[in-house]
């Protein structure tokens, strides 16, 4: 198996010490908060690694010039980072800093950058040689984020093949669900699931079965259709999603209940058949 954060601790390693640098930094981009964390530090004091885990550096801030690499894409060197005010000070040693994008098809994935105690410790030399590195990284971190797709594929397509036995082997619609939802569950990498099935007489929902829960509480589920998170989407035949239930409120259904399991968020989501509602999907998150 392919381990990303050891084959990226690996590189900066070696990137510190052809170098001669005192310490290697990978910092992550992150593109949905457009904002850069330290993922991986080397030759840093404990104290100083904890403090700059701590630390944010929005893209385009020149502040802390990370960055400022990050959207300009271009590499910064700095001979003397105690005389430019950007420079964000997390200990006292560092004067030489050099900065370069990781970049793999016009995606920006991070910054790698090298410090030393000297002033002016690196050389244009050095510069095209952090380049390098900082190119094998990013096609390590595509390497390995090709590696997780392909393994979650695989994953996916062994799961649908046991559904596809449980359905064939069992006449027991019980058995059948329990496959369904442990899938689901390792798949979707939730909490828990619970399938309610519509009672067509009596026009509710009721318990099927159910993967996660630490009461049985939820066997006792019965709701009209349109009543609560599940009822709604069962007759709006739509997915609802509620992403605080605390916020919710009192008033819906079963809220004792999401407490007494510790959930915060929930998806119902509507199974049809041929145009006619069978029942629902719970898909519940408990607070990390």
């Amino acid at each position: 198996v392919l381990d990303s954060r050891q084959q990226l601790k690996f590189l900066c390693k070696i990137a510190m010490k052809a170098l001669r640098a005192d310490s290697a930094s990978f910092l992550r981009y992150d593109s949905t908060r457009d904002e850069l964390r330290l993922e991986i530090g080397l030759g840093l004091e404990p104290a100083d690694l904890a403090e700059m885990e701590k630390h944010i550096f929005p893209a385009g801030e020149e502040r802390g010039l990370v960055g400022w690499v990050a959207q300009q894409r271009i590499p910064l060197y700095i001979p003397d980072v105690t005389a430019d005010s950007r420079w964000i000070s997390f200990e006292f040693r560092t004067h030489s800093a050099l900065w370069v994008p990781i970049i793999h098809e016009q995606e920006l994935h991070g910054v790698l950058s090298v410090t030393s105690a000297p002033v002016n410790a690196f050389t244009p030399q050095d510069e095209r040689l952090l380049i390098l590195f900082a190119n094998q990284i990013s096609v390590a971190m595509e390497n390995a984020r090709l590696f997780a797709e392909t393994h979650q594929r695989m994953e996916r397509l062994a799961s649908l093949r046991t559904i596809d036995i449980a359905v064939g082997n069992s006449l027991d619609l019980r058995v059948t669900l329990n496959v369904i939802l442990e899938q689901v569950t390792r798949q979707l990498k939730v909490d828990a699931s619970a399938v309610l099935l519509v009672n067509p007489h009596m026009h509710v929902l009721e318990y099927a079965a159910s993967r996660g829960f630490r009461t049985r509480e939820i066997e006792h589920s019965q709701l009209r259709v349109g009543e609560g998170i599940a009822g709604r989407a069962a007759l709006e035949r739509q997915t609802v999603f509620i992403p605080d239930l605390h916020a919710a409120g009192e008033t819906i259904p079963r809220i004792e209940m999401f407490k007494t399991e510790d959930f915060v968020s929930c998806v119902a989501v509507p199974l049809v058949v041929k145009g006619e509602i069978k029942g629902v999907l719970e898909i519940l998150h408990r607070a990390q």
